[in-house]
């Protein structure tokens, strides 16, 4: 499955933006959503969450505390949990007068997306298989990465960049489909 690496995502965090409005609102999303795990839905909400000081066990640090939107397949219940700030993130946040940035709907941003990783020539190829109706076989190609980013591909880069770093599944899913307390997440 297609993810940005975190090779890719230093390119993300250094890059030019060149002033264009496009490609500020696709590096802002990238890092935030591959830095929080956020889905879209909870993205598109974060101009509304404020950011505060936290002290647990003894440390300091800045965070949110937001509603996670899940998908009504997966659950009836939405969740709230609470998200440290890491520095690429608190960068965005200085830059927008200490505001989470307000992103542009699900389809121009994925546009967005796209052009900006053309723009950066994230072109590291993926095996992707496509299903089609009446075929029995899937028709398999390489594409590039800036054909495949979506919006969603933010969280997948979250749990694929934890997991190659070792981090156990059970801590990444307490993280990216969290179901515990504020105060949990917290510590």
């Amino acid at each position: 499955e297609a993810y940005i690496s975190e090779i890719n995502l230093d390119r993300v965090i250094g890059s030019d933006t060149m002033g264009v409005q496009g490609f500020v609102n696709a590096r802002n999303f990238i890092i935030i959503c591959a830095l929080t795990s956020l889905r879209y839905a909870d993205m598109a909400h974060l101009h509304e969450v404020e950011v505060n000081g936290v002290s647990s066990n003894g440390r300091s640090f800045l965070g949110f505390d937001t509603l996670v939107r899940k998908p009504t397949n997966q659950s009836k219940k939405d969740f709230r949990t609470f998200i440290p700030i890491l520095k690429p993130v608190k960068e965005i946040l200085d830059s927008n007068h200490g505001r989470f940035p307000k992103f542009p709907a699900n389809s121009s941003m994925n546009i967005q997306l796209k052009r900006f990783a053309v723009h950066l020539g994230l072109d590291n190829l993926f095996d992707v298989e496509r299903h089609y109706y009446r075929m029995e076989k899937p028709i398999k190609t390489k594409e590039p990465l800036s054909e495949l980013i979506t919006c969603h591909m933010g969280r997948d880069s979250f749990v694929t960049n934890l997991s190659s770093l070792g981090v156990t599944h059970s801590i990444i899913t307490s993280i990216s489909h969290p179901e515990q307390a504020k105060t949990t997440m917290q510590k």
